[in-house]
């Protein structure tokens, strides 16, 4: 650059040297000049220009360095941070692996404690028996000596008129006497004999279960010593060993209770050889003591009834024994048929699944199946009565755990119980209901801030399904959605403003980045939300969303919420926590449904509805579009909100379920499926420039609120591939309709314009309209227990009886409330506030 300065200097040093020679010679024109000059500029230009592109460079040199200089500082930050989570690294595996350890070892004890609690516990069972058994024997002794004391006394006092006894009235009390004895002597064999055949049928099982055992620890000895050959990790190692150890207490148990019963056996056979040789009180010796031919009749005659009533209790056994086996012959003729038609259904090898993982019991997990040896056997008609109550009882109780993919269920195509669980299929199926929980006092206890959600009963276990909260079946689908356009020549609407929010966008952006992910629990509200004289009290409250939750529905035993975080949760009401996440969705979360008959969750996100199964680990199984499309596996979405715009799908604001058909709303369409193969069956027409907001379904009719105001109905008994209205609601609402309920005859809507109109459903006339009803959108609305409940963005709740005549309001949530869900004792509320409020009945005369 330096050398081309002084080129530039030289240059115009030299021009000015040349053009004051040429002045000086006068034959010199001004066109040589010129032309000189222009030359000299030509050059001194090139050369400037060529500095400004060095000069150039040399900033862009600079700025490099300048910017290599930052990488490389950051370069070696990211490297001192690698370093350290290197370390932090080190650290948390060596923390996993104690704690794992410490795990094993925890696990490993409490195994042994529960092998010495059963080996206690069948000690103390076997004393019980005995001492039952004892109890038993003395009573018939007493009973014998009463009954011989009573005929004694009659023989020495006779009844007035009654000559006194005979030779043969003698006679006939020494019969009694004998017969007595004998009874006892029998009853006494029989015992034993029962007791010595239950005890060798027990030690029987007994010897199979240690030999499956020792077959299984041969097998694990065998593994370890090919994993020890191999070199396999310690990891792998330890867990074989301490199967091996589990497997050793399992069996040193089983050869514990062989010995009781073989003990109790020899001491049974011991009895009986004392009993043989104590002379005069064996049966023998009896019978061969009958001195005449009175005593012998008596004795017969005794022994004849005694036959009779044995042959008739045998026959009667051996009746029920044949229509126990008639029943049994029909179960598996019935299994064998169902078997076949799954088969036939699901076709082909990859869809095959285990009949008997699904009809059958399962196995138990834990290789110890105790029995029961005790010193006393029960009669014939006790086990078999045992054995038709367990058989109810367990057959009732077992659940599908198989996962598979969804086609139609065994539920669906052979009849099984909607609910889910397996019924034993027994000539007369009887399904008893569950007694109802009363939960008064708790109410009570609640108002002094002492409530309890999850009781313990008398043995200290956590609380049954039917002490949990009972659900009933909510038939009104509404929740809150996102606007879209009108069409339809309606009243003005008037604005309302939203209302702001604290904190800027950037805390409000980050606010979660870096918060673990915890996993969501109930507890014991401890605020004062409702009182005595409120209708509603809240109990509990649902945290571990990390932002607003839109949707909520709830069944027996389980809650589920939708949240603007992208996931939805599935809590766990007896337990108090939350029992899965579904994550993966490409948006906000706005509608949630559970269909008990199917056992799936529905969740809608954007433009598509994710299927999903808990029959297993909570997987999805299908994606269904609004445009009718059906998904087998779960899309990949990107880590960012996905606009459903760019897919070519339009927006799903709300879902609703009827027995196996599925409704989607999305856009001014309505679609409707069959879950049984996921394929759309109708799609229902309606306003084309408005847009769908809430969905109900109520007897074969589809009632849907639009965002021009409007309420239309429409008829589902008889399927077509586009489906008219039947009807549509005049007057209409001053803005869209947000959510709907439907109780008898009635049918209550909320609008954004704050008002509740009651409409009857024969004539579908408008029977009552309640203006501002609330101070801002009325989002959700259910009927409970003949009590219309309603809720609106500014976070309260209003309690209203059949006629619209307000009952109670509670401001339930300082955000607003988006969407409501109700059991039989429990009113769920899902606010902006990222937490879902429990609240109980403060009254119950209010609600009867």
């Amino acid at each position: 650059m330096a050398i081309l300065q002084q080129r530039i200097r030289d240059a115009q040093l030299e021009r000015d040297t040349v053009l004051a020679n040429m002045g000086s010679v006068d034959q010199t024109s001004e066109d040589d000049i010129r032309e000189v000059k222009d030359k000299y500029e030509k050059r001194i230009n090139d050369l400037e220009s060529e500095l400004r592109k060095i000069q150039k460079a040399k900033k862009e040199h600079a700025k490099l360095v300048r910017s290599q200089q930052e990488y490389e500082k950051q370069l070696v930050q990211y490297k001192k941070e690698l370093a350290e989570m290197k370390k932090v690294k080190v650290r948390l595996m060596t923390q996993m692996k104690e704690e794992a350890k410490k795990n094993r070892e925890n696990d490993l004890r409490r195994t042994r404690e529960i092998v010495q609690l059963r080996k206690d516990q069948l000690k103390k069972e076997n004393q019980i028996r005995s001492l039952q058994a004892e109890k038993h024997r003395r009573d018939l002794v007493l009973r014998r000596k009463q009954e011989e004391v009573i005929a004694l006394k009659k023989i020495a006092r006779p009844v007035s008129g009654v000559p006194p006894a005979t030779p043969r009235t003698k006679g006939v009390g020494r019969a009694q006497r004998k017969w007595s004895q004998l009874e006892q002597n029998i009853s006494k064999i029989v015992t034993q004999r029962q007791l010595l055949s239950q005890l060798a049928r027990d030690m029987e099982a007994q010897l199979k279960q240690r030999e499956s055992l020792a077959q299984e620890m041969h097998e694990a000895s065998v593994r370890l010593k090919r994993m020890c050959d191999e070199n396999h990790d310690d990891a792998s190692i330890r867990e074989v060993e301490d199967q091996i150890e589990n497997v050793r207490s399992n069996i040193e148990y089983v050869e514990d209770i062989i010995k009781d019963c073989q003990a109790n056996i020899v001491q049974i056979e011991e009895a009986n050889e004392e009993g043989e040789n104590s002379g005069d009180s064996s049966a023998g010796a009896i019978i061969k003591s009958v001195a005449n031919l009175e005593e012998a009749k008596y004795m017969l005659e005794h022994f004849l009834t005694v036959t009779l009533n044995m042959g008739i209790l045998a026959a009667q056994r051996d009746s029920e024994n044949k229509e126990l086996h008639v029943d049994l012959q029909q179960l598996n003729q019935d299994l064998t048929q169902k078997e076949q038609l799954l088969e036939y259904i699901l076709g082909g090898n990859d869809e095959r699944v285990e009949i008997d993982e699904i009809f059958l019991e399962p196995k138990l997990s834990s290789p110890i199946i105790p029995f029961e040896s005790s010193s006393r056997s029960n009669s014939p008609q006790d086990s078999i009565n045992e054995f038709i109550s367990m058989g109810h009882t367990n057959g009732a109780s077992k659940k599908i755990e198989k996962a598979r993919r969804r086609q139609p269920t065994p539920e669906e195509m052979l009849g099984l119980s909607l609910n889910g669980h397996l019924v034993e299929p027994s000539r007369d199926m009887v399904i008893e209901e569950l007694p109802e929980i009363v939960v008064q006092e708790e109410l009570d206890r609640q108002d002094r801030g002492a409530s309890t959600l999850f009781k313990k009963d008398s043995n200290g276990s956590s609380l049954s399904r039917q002490n949990s909260f009972r659900l009933g079946r909510p038939k009104q689908l509404c929740a809150s959605h996102p606007d879209s356009p009108s069409s339809e020549s309606a009243p003005w609407s008037p604005s309302i403003a939203r209302k702001g929010r604290e904190g800027n966008v950037f805390s409000r952006l980050v606010e979660n980045i870096y918060k673990s992910p915890e996993k969501g629990r109930i507890s014991t509200f401890s605020g004062s939300l409702g009182n005595r004289r409120t209708p509603l009290v809240c109990t509990h409250i649902a945290e571990g969303h990390n932002k607003a939750v839109l949707a909520v529905d709830a069944t027996d035993q389980l809650l589920f919420s939708g949240s603007k975080d992208r996931t939805a949760k599935v809590w766990d009401l007896v337990r108090g926590e939350e029992m899965a996440s579904l994550a993966g969705h490409p948006n906000s979360v706005v509608a949630v449904k559970y269909s008990e008959q199917l056992r799936l969750v529905f969740t809608v996100a954007t433009s598509y509805v994710k299927v999903w199964d808990l029959r297993a680990d909570p997987a999805c199984v299908k994606v269904l579009s609004s445009s009718g499309l059906t998904q087998e596996d779960d899309l990949e979405w990107s880590e960012t909100r996905t606009p459903p715009e760019s897919r070519g799908e339009l927006p799903i604001n709300d879902i609703a379920i009827d027995a196996n058909y599925l409704l989607t709303a999305a856009g001014p369409f309505v679609r409707l499926w069959d879950i049984r193969n996921y394929h759309a069956v109708s799609r229902f027409h309606g306003n084309p420039s408005s847009q769908v907001m809430t969905l109900l379904v109520h007897d074969d009719t589809v009632f849907t609120g639009f965002k021009d105001h409007y309420i239309k109905a429409y008829d589902i008994s008889l399927i077509n591939t586009i489906i008219q209205p039947k009807h549509t609601f005049n007057p209409p609402h001053y803005d869209g309709v947000q959510c709907m309920a439907v109780s008898g005859d009635a049918l209550f809507s909320g609008s954004r314009d704050m008002s509740i109109k009651k409409w009857r459903l024969n004539d579908y006339s408008q029977l009552q309209a309640m203006p501002n009803a609330h101070k801002d959108w009325v989002c959700a609305m259910k009927v409970w227990h003949n009590k219309l409940l309603s809720a609106c963005r500014s976070g309260t709740l209003k309690v209203w009886n059949l006629d619209c005549v307000r009952l109670g309001e509670i401001r339930a949530h300082h955000e607003p409330i988006n969407a409501l869900a109700v059991n039989q004792d429990v009113v769920f509320t899902a606010s902006e506030d990222s937490s879902i409020r429990l609240w109980h009945r403060a009254n119950r005369e209010q609600f009867v």
